[in-house]
């Protein structure tokens, strides 16, 4: 009885030493990654600087050479303002049909032509100028292009309409 209360003290105390090293192994792990953390900020740190220092020596080459970098994002096009972007028109006006209008006031933002049925390849029934005022009562999709019907027999491309202007 003795020695099995002897081995069941043995194992407690193992336990406890082996819960106490686990702990402290955790830690070192914390502590070691913490510094794995510091050591990568700092390098990253000292990339950041030295990179700072080429771009000035670089730019200071290029002013010397008369070079002349490109701006960023030249390529980006600046969107058109809102009461000349046909688009968000288009889908405005798919909204209000759908609400129940019967009519959407537009504006040409472009010379047109009206056309006789919603294609290109139909007969050509008048035209459009620039600014005109349009008075649409339905919109129409024919081979994955938009029409407004202006008439039974007018329709105009959805590309060249937008919103009315305050003027």
């Amino acid at each position: 009885m003795c020695i099995k209360a002897s081995l069941q003290k043995i194992s407690l105390v193992s336990l406890a030493l082996a819960f106490s090293l686990t702990n402290l192994s955790a830690k070192e792990a914390q502590t070691s990654e913490y510094d794995n953390n510091l050591l990568l900020k700092k390098a990253v740190l000292k990339l950041y600087r030295e990179n700072q220092e080429l771009e000035k020596r670089v730019a200071v080459l290029e002013e010397k050479l008369g070079i002349s970098r490109p701006e960023q994002n030249a390529s980006v096009i600046n969107p058109k303002p809102l009461d000349q972007n046909a688009f968000v028109f288009l889908s405005r006006v798919k909204d209000e049909f759908k609400k129940g209008r019967k009519i959407v006031l537009g504006q040409a933002i472009k010379d047109a032509k009206y056309y006789s049925k919603p294609s290109i390849s139909s007969r050509v029934v008048g035209n459009v100028a620039k600014g005109k005022r349009i008075i649409i009562k339905g919109v129409t999709e024919q081979n994955g292009n938009a029409w407004y019907k202006i008439e039974d027999w007018m329709y105009i491309d959805a590309s060249a309409v937008s919103f009315r202007s305050k003027k």
